[in-house]
């Protein structure tokens, strides 16, 4: 039986996923031949535009020409969203005897092959088998060594990990079952272990996240209610081009319905969530956050671009009780002798010594002060008032006199330009 189907952008498939799009006309080909037990399908889809997600120039072929394996490729041209940039991917393989080899790739731009893994799954009586192929695995352009007889395997036979491990220039980490029957314990094992290895799929400049991983996981009860304990360190935590400091983190979920997690930033800031998040009904949180020093020279890059030229500091103290659609926020913030450029606006606002209140019925300025450039002041009072943090109203005072609130251009925003006092 030969087949050939070709499928366009209509109503009925937008409605199914209103997400996407675009959907140029997309081609599905191919034979099924029972008597002779042969496969061949090949798919083609030039440009699919799903949310924020732009791909292109998309093909899947699978045959059996070799009637001792199924093969499979599929490749795709490119891949754009605000986050990941990615060319001339591939995920191909084939399929014998109860095993399935797949290599992943991603390349640069320049078709160069920049993250590379192939391994092998394995069925058997509803246990699935997972080894790492020691030959292939690149990371951000390097080769990494690869433990030749590792082992993932979970399913009906349980869970047992053996010589999961993978190192390269002094960086390692590596997955165990702490004895060699099955549903042992876990540990997970980080050693030097750079985060930007993985935060560089994307064709950027600077890795999204950077800093140097070490510390352990363990997990246990695998077979029941499993259960876990962190204990990480990363030292020198950056996010894009603005440096974060060290950060230590423990974390399990010893307590029913919970997760309890402490979490200390130290160096550049001096920051400290602890507490618990409950996973019960539709969840909530009991934490505290002690802002002792945060210094917003670096807080370019956490705004996404929104807040530019920061300095001095941010202080406070917050705790968050209850659901997570409600939650009661207590605390303050404080701003000391701060400034900052709103990049919407084009303005540079210093804040010299200002607070805000979080209270039970909203979040309260009490004489918030910004000033301009030349030196003018923009005074609030009141209340912004909440009780879910989803829905609010307003019950303000505002007071300027010849305050630049907007300086902006074209490049800074498209919808309004000038100045505005």
């Amino acid at each position: 039986m030969r087949f050939n189907v070709i499928v366009h952008d209509s109503k009925l498939l937008k409605e199914f996923v209103p997400s996407l799009y675009t959907f140029a006309p997309s081609y599905l080909n191919g034979v099924l031949d029972t008597e002779m037990d042969s496969l061949i399908v090949n798919a083609s889809f030039p440009h699919i535009v799903y949310d924020s997600f732009d791909v292109k120039n998309v093909t899947l072929n699978i045959d059996n020409k070799d009637s001792a394996q199924l093969a499979y490729a599929l490749n795709i041209k490119s891949l754009e969203s605000p986050s990941i940039q990615l060319y001339n991917s591939a995920v191909s393989g084939a399929a014998a005897n109860n095993i399935l080899g797949v290599n992943v790739f991603l390349r640069d731009s320049k078709s160069q092959d920049k993250y590379v893994i192939g391994g092998n799954f394995k069925v058997a009586d509803q246990t699935y088998q997972f080894s790492l192929d020691p030959q292939k695995l690149l990371l951000n352009y390097d080769r990494w060594q690869v433990a030749p007889n590792n082992l993932l395997q979970y399913g009906q036979a349980g869970v047992y990990v053996r010589d999961f491990e993978i190192s390269n220039n002094g960086q390692s980490l590596s997955i165990n079952s702490t004895a060699t029957t099955a549903n042992a314990p876990v540990k997970v094992e980080f050693k030097n272990f750079m985060l930007e290895t993985l935060t560089r799929y994307a064709e950027q400049d600077t890795a999204l996240v950077g800093g140097t991983l070490n510390g352990t996981v363990d997990v246990k009860n695998l077979q029941e209610s499993p259960q876990f304990e962190g204990n990480l360190t990363i030292n020198k935590l950056r996010y894009q081009k603005d440096q974060l400091g060290d950060v230590k983190i423990l974390a399990d979920n010893y307590t029913k319905d919970a997760f309890k997690v402490d979490v200390a930033l130290t160096g550049v800031h001096d920051v400290k969530i602890g507490g618990y998040y409950y996973t019960n009904d539709k969840g909530s949180l009991d934490m505290t956050v002690n802002i002792n020093r945060f210094d917003l020279k670096f807080i370019e890059s956490l705004s996404s671009g929104q807040i530019r030229n920061g300095s001095g500091m941010l202080t406070g103290q917050l705790t968050a009780k209850g659901p997570l659609t409600a939650p009661k926020v207590l605390g303050n913030l404080g701003f000391k002798n701060a400034g900052l450029n709103v990049a919407q606006l084009n303005s540079y606002f210093k804040l010299n010594d200002e607070n805000i209140s979080f209270i039970n019925s909203g979040i309260r300025f009490n004489n918030f002060t910004l000033r301009d450039s030349a030196n003018q002041a923009f005074t609030v009072n009141g209340l912004i008032k909440t009780s879910n943090y989803q829905d609010f109203g307003f019950d303000l005072r505002l007071r300027a006199t010849n305050f630049m609130a907007l300086n902006s251009t074209s490049a800074d925003n498209e919808l309004f330009t000038g100045k505005f006092f």
